[in-house]
């Protein structure tokens, strides 16, 4: 994939497209990061070009945000959320969800937890909707991670419910690394103790 990418011409192409979009995305599911440098550089091609597509343009931008969000780069996140906001509800083709679905885990790693919320309900409505139960599981599981840093009693129950949801699909469909990880934050989850919220129903 990288080596056909070099030997094509430098531009918003499928061969940049794909390196930009495959990369991360591989990074995201295994959690082994490697050659982001490369996706980075690829995805900088393709939106440098005025000849790019907004679809191409959306897929590389969510690209350069899961990059930072795997390298816990906050001004990269910042910036590709501001990127990607005024596109919320529009279709990624390379993902095969919304861009909600990225813009969820953009927000909360920016600790904007109560917007996060809102792309996440956004992107698993999309995700039901369509059919696409990979991405939904991804989702669930994603929306779970975030509700789990606030700690309290009504999200970790929310958060448990997903990762439940989350783990039957990926069960399904034979999804071990995402399986894995559902795991792991329900055994967080298990251990974590729960704040006191400061206005009790």
């Amino acid at each position: 994939m990288i080596k056909t990418m070099h030997q094509s011409e430098p531009g918003p192409s499928v061969q940049y497209a794909y390196t930009a979009i495959v990369i991360p995305l591989v990074a995201r599911i295994t959690g082994i990061q490697s050659n982001f440098d490369v996706a980075a550089a690829a995805a900088r091609t393709v939106l440098s070009s005025e000849l790019r597509s907004q679809v191409l343009a959306n897929n590389t931008i969510s690209s350069l945000g899961i990059i930072g969000i795997e390298r816990n780069d906050v001004d990269a996140i910042k910036e590709q959320y501001s990127a990607l906001l005024l596109q919320a509800g529009t279709i990624l083709t390379g993902f095969l969800a919304n861009v909600d679905r990225i813009l969820g885990p953009l927000s909360s790693a920016m600790g904007n937890l109560d917007q996060s919320t809102v792309h996440f309900e956004d992107a698993m409505a999309f995700c039901r909707k369509a059919g696409y139960l990979p991405e939904l599981a991804w989702t669930c599981c994603d929306y779970a991670d975030a509700l789990l840093q606030r700690e309290k009693e009504r999200d970790r129950a929310m958060a448990s419910r997903l990762l439940d949801e989350s783990l039957t699909i990926s069960t399904e469909l034979g999804m071990r690394p995402l399986m894995e990880r559902v795991t792991a934050l329900q055994e967080r989850a298990d251990a974590q103790p729960v704040k006191a919220s400061a206005y009790p129903d």
